[in-house]
């Protein structure tokens, strides 16, 4: 029997929405690694970089919502994006919530799987635990350098690091993407020494990617007044299995220069 929202229900959700469609834990839909503890692992080299260019490998992250398409549509789902779609286009979400945190699932319910690019310069800016991970990263970049004789390198990080965003440090951002993994990489690098000074360059390279997906879970996500399914990870990820929705990936790249030097 197909199941439709009445006009009355639809009026009544779609104020819902408005203030409450992103109080979702979208953290919970980021990229996670089975075991993140050996993402920090330096433990073959005694810095976190060694000379080359290849990124490093990316770890296993979870299977999500499963394979896309692969039940049949409902019209009652089908009603239900349409929903969550006009929520989403209401001023007072992206006010309430933040404009990431909106274009991201925006881009889930667009349903292309396409890729995403994150604003790292602006992340890095309103994050305070984004800020501190890319900091070390250079300072780790830079003490790797300082150990190079005088000539010109190539390097890349050993393993990536993983980031988690909480609501209480951005909530734009912890909604957004939540958790993601970054790494750094300089392309060209140069050690030079004079008779008082040690020089270094770094056309540094700083990398993120994280995964939009939804595990299956049956945890309520949110609560929403006058809706009729119980929203969680299993309900949202029930979009993209029936081909209304596509999870993807997002990427970021920050590029900028590093010069400083030493007395010998």
């Amino acid at each position: 029997m197909k199941y439709f929202v009445s006009k009355k229900q639809q009026k009544r959700l779609l104020k819902t929405l408005g203030m409450a469609v992103l109080i979702m834990n979208f953290a919970g839909c980021g990229y996670v690694a089975t075991n993140p503890s050996h993402l920090n692992d330096t433990s073959t080299n005694a810095f976190g970089y060694k000379i080359g260019h290849d990124d490093p490998q990316r770890p296993d992250f979870d299977l999500g919502a499963g394979e896309y398409g692969s039940s049949p549509q409902q019209a009652k789902m089908v009603s239900y994006k349409t929903l969550f779609q006009f929520g989403l286009m209401l001023p007072t979400t992206s006010t309430s919530f933040g404009r990431d945190a909106v274009r991201h699932l925006q881009h889930y319910f667009e349903n292309t799987g396409t890729e995403l690019d994150i604003d790292v310069n602006r992340l890095i800016n309103e994050s305070n635990a984004a800020r501190i991970r890319y900091e070390q990263e250079v300072a780790e970049a830079k003490r790797f350098v300082e150990s190079l004789e005088p000539g010109t390198y190539e390097i890349t990080a050993i393993n990536m690091n993983g980031t988690q965003i909480t609501h209480e440090d951005n909530k734009n951002w912890s909604f957004a993407v939540g958790s993601y993994y970054s790494w750094g990489q300089a392309n060209y690098v140069t050690v030079e020494v004079t008779s008082s000074k040690r020089r270094f360059h770094i056309d540094f390279i700083y990398k993120l990617f994280d995964a939009y997906n939804w595990a299956r879970g049956d945890e309520p996500l949110m609560n929403l007044p006058f809706f009729p399914e119980k929203i969680t990870s299993t309900f949202m990820g029930e979009f993209h299995r029936e081909g209304l929705a596509r999870e993807y990936l997002m990427n970021g790249v920050l590029q900028t220069s590093l010069d400083w030097e030493k007395d010998i």
